[in-house]
């Protein structure tokens, strides 16, 4: 379809569930002593969720839509 797509990945991994495609991409905090763990419950409270940079995604979002998209996150 040719849409852009962002995949937001916490515990999974995202070289095996996506997305794929030529307008894909994906944001991950790899830098947690837990990341990609694949566990269904968090034993350490979603830090890879929680602490996913705003500021990451809305670089890939531009980076997806290419200059058809620009976004000021809140309190810019």
């Amino acid at each position: 379809l040719d849409v852009p797509t962002i995949g937001i990945f916490g515990p999974t991994d995202p070289g095996k569930h996506g997305p794929l495609g030529p307008n894909a991409g994906f944001v991950i905090k790899t830098d947690l002593h837990c990341s990609v763990c694949n566990k269904l419950e968090c034993p350490y409270g979603h830090e890879c969720m929680t602490q996913l940079p705003v500021e990451a995604l809305l670089a890939k979002a531009e980076t997806l839509a290419g200059s058809r998209l620009r976004i000021n996150p809140p309190n810019a």
